[in-house]
């Protein structure tokens, strides 16, 4: 339920529409969506659900919601699928692997990746989520073990550390936020959002 109560504040935040004003009915309502928002299409779905049930107005953020990932993929379409990097995602506090079969997965392919897993016979950049900024006592250990060592990410230096404790806790929370960052790591010549030293580090191997 705490998960569902910060989503629903992040929403009725896009939509400009006050928290107070939300009648026991309407609650009620939205608490009956849907909240696995494993893509993009899912977000902007809840969000329009979301703005429908309080009769707010959603057009112009679902616009920019949805400009934003358009400028995204226009930049990338020329791309070619072999030409994508492999990207695994492992999360330091979980120790498990989040870059295929969960929602993080659409927003690697949209910021110009292929999610894989541990077992992918190449993985050409891993990312570390750090929320408790652990990194540098855990990483070097980590990349040696059999999961990382080998890898081409160990062997280009394709480490990266993302520190935001917020990334990835809750489906649809922070999305762009969390598509800028990806998109900068793994498309670095097309994006630069600022996030970088902020949010998210390379891990220079020694």
């Amino acid at each position: 339920m705490q998960s569902q109560h910060i989503l629903l504040t992040n929403v009725l935040t896009i939509l400009a529409f006050p928290m107070d004003q939300l009648s026991p009915e309407m609650r009620a309502k939205i608490d009956l969506l849907s909240t696995d928002l494993t893509t993009s299409t899912a977000i902007l779905a809840y969000i329009q659900q979301v703005a429908e049930i309080t009769g707010t107005t959603a057009a112009s953020s679902l616009e920019d919601f949805s400009d934003e990932i358009n400028i995204i993929l226009h930049k990338l379409k020329f791309i070619a699928p072999q030409d994508r990097p492999t990207v695994l995602i492992y999360s330091l506090a979980d120790k498990n692997t989040l870059s295929a079969g969960s929602f993080l997965a659409d927003s690697i392919q949209i910021a110009g990746g292929i999610p894989v897993t541990e077992d992918a016979e190449k993985i050409a950049k891993i990312i570390f989520i750090d929320p408790a900024n652990k990194a540098f006592q855990l990483v070097p250990e980590l990349i040696q073990d059999n999961l990382f060592a080998g890898s081409e990410a160990v062997e280009k230096n394709q480490i990266y550390i993302i520190q935001d404790p917020e990334f990835a806790q809750i489906p649809g929370v922070n999305y762009l936020k969390e598509l800028e960052i990806l998109a900068e790591i793994i498309q670095p010549k097309y994006f630069i959002f600022g996030h970088e030293g902020q949010q998210w580090l390379k891990f220079e191997l020694v």
